[in-house]
């Protein structure tokens, strides 16, 4: 196993955080969380605090399970960056609050573990939403041409697909010359 993974658009390989972590003597865990999905009504499923009791109810099941698996999940270090990172400062910042019981509980999360990180490792995390449209606009100010990566399978093979594409003559947006 190395720490390395894919190339990066230089060619260069690019350090694969949880590699470098196991060959550390990490033990790696990623909860899966819900995010902006549409459930069958037509209606968000993720929205607020869905996504922070979710990652809460993974560590108290982390937690109570802990005899159980490798590692000491007294010592759970919350990581992430961007909205990732916001993520772990509310993990670090509301261990075992009681503003998430009434969530939890619907949940079924396991409510006599505890739910606190030992650690967090935040990378420029996005918490000052009120302003980030503002900020998106002032940056990319008369940018209108992007690229992105389709990915897909086919015959149980990978297919990655670039495609260009711009705001000008978006359908979504309208003409915007």
């Amino acid at each position: 196993m190395t720490a390395e993974s894919r190339a990066g658009r230089d060619g260069t390989p690019r350090p694969n955080s949880v590699a470098a972590a196991l060959m550390r003597g990490y033990v790696v865990a990623s909860a899966g969380a819900r995010g902006r999905i549409l459930g069958t009504d037509g209606n968000y499923t993720g929205k607020a605090p869905s996504v922070i009791v979710d990652l809460k109810s993974a560590i108290a099941y982390l937690k109570a399970n802990d005899t159980l698996m490798a590692g000491r999940a007294d010592r759970i270090i919350a990581n992430g960056t961007s909205a990732g990172g916001a993520m772990s400062l509310l993990l670090g910042a509301s261990g075992n609050s009681m503003d998430y019981h009434a969530e939890l509980q619907k949940t079924g999360a396991i409510m006599t573990a505890d739910d606190s990180v030992f650690a967090v490792s935040a990378y420029a995390p996005i918490t000052n939403l009120e302003n980030a449209d503002m900020a998106y606009e002032w940056q990319f100010n008369g940018i209108f041409d992007y690229q992105k990566m389709s990915v897909g399978m086919l015959d149980y093979n990978v297919k990655r697909e670039r495609i260009k594409a711009s705001l000008r003559t978006s359908k979504k947006f309208g003409q915007m010359n």
